[in-house]
């Protein structure tokens, strides 16, 4: 990331064409993938998928890394502490059997005293109320290595995912209908994973892989493909071992008909990604002292220096306008009574609030790309730029057009 003001002026040009508009309903061509409504995935969940595999209750896993998607997207979009998981809502978007959600829950680890807490027994808890308490209750592992001139780190940390969690049940009324729906809020550190440590992935593309049970894959094949394109990278090996695992081939089958069952899997995912990454594809080779070729290497094309720097531009971009939203409404909660989406649009777009409002654009500007030094000129032409943006602001009309403000880029 770029820490002088010149740097950051070619990198960040995109910041002047932003505008307050209606999503597009076709895709677009980017130079790197096509611009669908991509959501920013915490990069831990591709790290530690297969710790989610629960083979003894698939119907679970799928509603635990779908819960994972979901609760990415929804904090992309929602401006406030508390969401809300209607589920409904979560089914349809994330194509899943909404009634498959309250089956119960056989094989449930949870003591009475802890479902007592809901008023029910073990044996009365959900597919989905098992999956969001085991989220409330059980820590989420991150791992991972870092180096130094003369140690090898590695790096544990636990968190519990949702911090709170209330189950709002309607009371029983003769005529109407039961209804439950869930609000929760989200640890700080998946908060902060989601915009410095993530990658990009759509929800249609993840329910597509999900339909063939190659989701693990494909969420992994596209943190690579984050992680390495801006390095100059443009390939991946996998042993054979891990690629059986992530695709769940049998271990009883022979190697050819695994190889047999991992291509149709494979050319599956690249029947999804090759409009995505450029020139993706794979082949297999053979290993060291291998009489046959059981290395998968995945490749696509190796992107020029300006798609490069449009990525780039684009993802500054996003962290800048992340934590403005963030920064905004801090403010805005300390100076107010009254917390909701209508007076923070209100305080937001009434100019006589400038005052408080547009020292907060500069604090976010400097902060998010960690700018030390420069001069007039430069500082002359950031204020320009923002003063730009607060105006385009002020001139939003409802909370969907500030949703748009704030979290499209084009």
């Amino acid at each position: 990331m770029a820490t002088e003001i010149k740097d950051l002026i070619n990198k960040t040009k995109i910041l002047e064409n932003i505008e307050v508009k209606e999503p597009k309903t076709e895709t677009e061509e980017t130079g790197i993938m096509k611009q669908e409504s991509y959501i920013n995935i915490d990069q831990n969940i591709a790290f530690n998928i297969m710790e989610l595999i629960q083979p003894d209750n698939k119907q679970a896993e799928i509603i635990t890394k779908s819960l994972l998607f979901y609760f990415c997207d929804s904090f992309q979009n929602d401006l406030f502490g508390y969401k809300t998981l209607d589920p409904k809502d979560f089914a349809d978007k994330m194509k899943i059997s909404y009634t498959k959600l309250f089956d119960k829950n056989k094989n449930s680890k949870f003591t009475k005293e802890i479902t007592n807490w809901i008023e029910k027994t073990p044996d009365e808890i959900t597919l989905l109320e098992n999956v969001l308490l085991s989220l409330t209750t059980k820590p989420l592992i991150q791992h991972y290595k870092t180096s130094n001139k003369d140690f090898d780190i590695f790096k544990i940390k636990s968190f519990i995912l949702i911090k709170d969690l209330e189950i709002h049940k309607r009371k029983p009324k003769r005529g109407i209908k039961p209804k439950i729906f869930y609000k929760y809020q989200l640890n700080e550190a998946f908060e902060e994973n989601l915009k410095r440590l993530y990658f990009r992935a759509t929800r249609e593309d993840y329910n597509l892989a999900k339909q063939k049970n190659v989701e693990n894959l494909y969420l992994t094949i596209i943190n690579i493909y984050n992680n390495y394109r801006g390095n100059g990278y443009n390939c991946h090996y996998f042993k054979w071992e891990d690629i059986c695992n992530f695709l769940s081939i049998s271990s009883k089958l022979t190697n050819p008909r695994k190889k047999e069952r991992i291509n149709t899997k494979l050319n599956y995912i690249k029947s999804i990604l090759e409009n995505k990454i450029e020139g993706f594809n794979y082949s297999w080779e053979k290993g060291a002292g291998c009489r046959y070729a059981y290395s998968l290497k995945i490749y696509w094309d190796k992107l020029d220096k300006k798609a490069i720097e449009k990525e780039i531009d684009k993802n500054i971009t996003f962290t800048i306008l992340f934590n403005l939203k963030r920064k905004l409404f801090k403010e805005f909660s300390l100076r107010n009574n009254e917390i909701n989406e209508k007076t923070f649009l209100e305080w937001l777009t009434n100019i006589k609030n400038y005052k408080d409002i547009r020292p907060l654009f500069t604090q976010t500007l400097y902060e998010s790309v960690n700018l030390k030094k420069t001069n007039q000129k430069q500082k002359e032409y950031n204020e320009k730029f923002l003063d730009n943006l607060y105006k385009r602001m002020t001139k939003v009309k409802d909370t969907k057009e500030l949703s748009l403000f704030f979290n499209k880029i084009e």
